[in-house]
């Protein structure tokens, strides 16, 4: 997951008003006083001088240094609450030099190591709008180590720090569930074309829930799978804020914490858990740490930590991606490359088998070598079916499982698959899926195929390859017909296999004459029209006194500057916008006179754009360039009539 800090010039154009400062300087009844919260860091970086000041009419804090050697670094520990992010304004004095600039860092005590750390330029006498969205990093910790850092070119230097603020979402909109609405949304999943969302990018920062639901609405989306590497990245309300919006939610998270950092896993799972990562016979896996399968101590955290997340946010359904051993061809590989082959696997392997021996994969004179003693090897192929297989059931249908904390909700298996001649015993060999096991083991509604890196990052792959996933999808059938069938694509992590909407249309096409029942894809925010086209107008709501126009995908928030002073005209009258506020693929509106619901509005949106800043890097070649800003073009307008803000 890419973890970025964004800096952007104010400007007149502003997010939605948002809750009040952790650090508003305030409280201090004088520069002494704040001295005393602010404090130097020492190890030879020297602190600044502080006093009290005001930004903009505010109170605020001034930092300067004389010159000299060495970065000056000040430091405040924060308070925080979850689901929020760090934001405050730097100015930078007229006569600061140049090359001076500052950077920022966060840890979650002064001596431990940065969660966040970035350098930004200072512009002498300009303001800096620094915004450090949270992405899952630190809004499990009850308070936050904050180090502003000066850089100051060796000459004078003065800035002023404004208030720092931890604003959260919009305020969550009040959602009254019904049994009946829960299974129109579990129809969807079984049934609609969903997609997957990761709000760990930046696509989905800085924006309301009601704006991440709207945009999946309208591009036609039934429902959504919520992909989180970490439970502390669940946005509050925004699940709920979805099924408000109709659309089915599901979580899926990975069994196996692979994105969870060696600090993250010390502090949250307990002592001895070293003992429980995979290790692998070769190096090609070891930027990632992945949790074993084969540790009750290790399943009984993962219940309580699943179970934590759904119960607290509602979801219509739970699966787990890519539970599996991820060695794909190893044993065919020369030399082989295969896991877990870790100690403690190997000690649940002999002691579930009575085998004194584990098999060899490096050493082709071992008697135990793996393509030598077969039958050795085909016992281990077994065993690892087996423990996919029991951890699975374990979490989701044992004693203090999912089904116990969410019984009404829809599960889902999920196995990968693969275009390559007999796939299906391929990859219940090298990477532990067995599709016709798993079903009967753990008795899903749904079983999903994921398409596999092999064909997903291929820009070749033509749009009707699910019709070659027919024996994956015959061996849900042959588990259980009843079980519904479901297809995950990618259609958007690199660059030359981001796939357009033709491609897209043969997807879909295939998927029907296969017998799928229901598809989805990673990721919504990585999908070819952000990259390639200009924003689209789909709504017109109207919320109280408030109109909204909701378009296809997230905009600049210059856009929102654009359309202020704009005529919208009706068919008996027009109306002007005096007031226009960005939130994401919203521009809210205030006008001089109200339009009705059920009104056609003529909308000129001549010049709105996108915002390339916030999209992924379109390619995984430096320097990843994101792409051009897409326009609507100058003199477009787009009638529409205006409807009820509720669903």
């Amino acid at each position: 997951m890419r973890k970025l800090l964004y800096i952007a010039l104010l400007s007149s154009v502003l997010p939605l008003a948002l809750p009040a400062a952790v650090e508003d300087f305030k409280s201090y009844a004088d520069t002494e006083a704040l001295r005393k919260n602010w404090t130097g860091f020492g190890g030879g970086n020297p602190a600044p001088a502080v006093a009290l000041s005001t930004l903009d009419g505010a109170p605020a804090m001034e930092l300067a240094t004389a010159g000299g050697p060495g970065d000056k670094v000040i430091v405040r520990e924060l308070a925080v609450r979850p689901g929020e992010r760090l934001a405050f304004t730097m100015y930078s004095d007229a006569k600061n030099a140049p090359g001076a600039y500052a950077y920022v860092a966060l840890r979650s005590d002064r001596n431990a190591g940065n969660l966040v750390l970035h350098d930004f330029k200072l512009v002498p006498g300009q303001p800096v709008r620094v915004e450090i969205p949270n992405e899952g990093r630190f809004n499990w910790q009850d308070h936050l180590v904050l180090l502003i850092c000066l850089h100051d070119a060796g000459e004078p230097m003065r800035v002023t720090v404004g208030a720092i603020d931890l604003p959260g979402t919009a305020v969550v909109r009040e959602f009254h569930d019904t049994p009946e609405a829960r299974r129109e949304r579990r129809e969807k999943l079984l049934h609609g074309r969903t997609t997957q969302i990761d709000t760990a990018f930046p696509y989905y920062h800085n924006r309301s829930n009601e704006s991440i639901a709207s945009e999946l609405r309208v591009n036609g989306f039934d429902g959504v799978y919520y992909y989180i590497g970490m439970d502390t990245g669940l946005r509050s309300g925004l699940v709920g804020e979805m099924q408000r919006q109709k659309l089915g939610v599901g979580l899926m998270t990975l069994p196996s914490l692979v994105y969870w950092s060696e600090v993250q896993l010390a502090e949250r799972l307990p002592a001895g858990w070293r003992d429980w990562l995979i290790e692998f016979t070769g190096k090609e896996m070891d930027i990632y740490r992945f949790i074993g399968f084969v540790y009750p101590e290790y399943n009984r955290w993962y219940k309580k930590y699943l179970n934590g997340m759904l119960a607290g946010h509602g979801f219509d359904a739970f699966t787990f991606a890519e539970i599996m051993y991820p060695i794909y061809d190893g044993p065919e590989k020369n030399p082989p490359f295969y896991g877990d082959v870790s100690p403690g696997f190997q000690a649940a392997f002999k002691a579930a088998t009575g085998n004194a021996q584990f098999p060899n994969f490096t050493d082709p004179a071992d008697p135990d070598y793996f393509k030598t003693n077969t039958g050795l090897y085909r016992q281990l192929v077994e065993y690892r079916v087996k423990t996919i297989d029991d951890f699975y059931d374990d979490i989701i249908n044992g004693p203090g499982g999912a089904r116990e904390t969410a019984p009404g909700i829809l599960f889902a298996t999920w196995t990968l698959g693969i275009n390559i001649p007999d796939g299906v015993a391929k990859l219940r060999e090298w990477e532990g899926n067995d599709i016709v096991a798993m079903i009967r083991r753990v008795k899903p509604d749904l079983h999903f195929i994921q398409t596999h890196a092999p064909d997903w990052a291929n820009p070749a792959l033509p749009g009707d390859y699910p019709l070659a996933y027919k024996p994956f999808f015959d061996a849900v059938r042959t588990a259980n017909p009843d079980v519904k069938i479901g297809m995950q694509a990618d259609l958007g992590s690199l660059g030359p296999s981001r796939r357009d909407p033709a491609w897209q249309k043969l997807f879909y096409d295939a998927c029907r004459e296969a017998g799928v029942d229901t598809t989805t894809y990673y990721e919504f925010g990585l999908r070819w029209e952000i990259y390639s086209l200009p924003p689209r107008l789909c709504e017109i709501r109207r919320d109280g006194d408030t109109l909204s126009l909701v378009f296809d995908q997230r905009l600049g928030a210059e856009s929102a500057k654009l359309m202020k002073g704009r005529e919208l005209k009706g068919k008996e009258r027009s109306c002007r916008i005096t007031e226009c506020r960005w939130d994401g693929n919203l521009l809210r509106l205030k006008l001089d006179a109200l339009p009705a619901v059920g009104e056609v509005l003529t909308v000129p949106v001549g010049g709105v754009a996108d915002d390339p800043a916030v999209r992924f890097p379109a390619s995984n070649v430096e320097p990843m360039p994101r792409g051009p800003v897409n326009t609507i073009p100058a003199g477009t307008e787009v009638t529409l009539p205006v409807l009820d803000g509720s669903f």
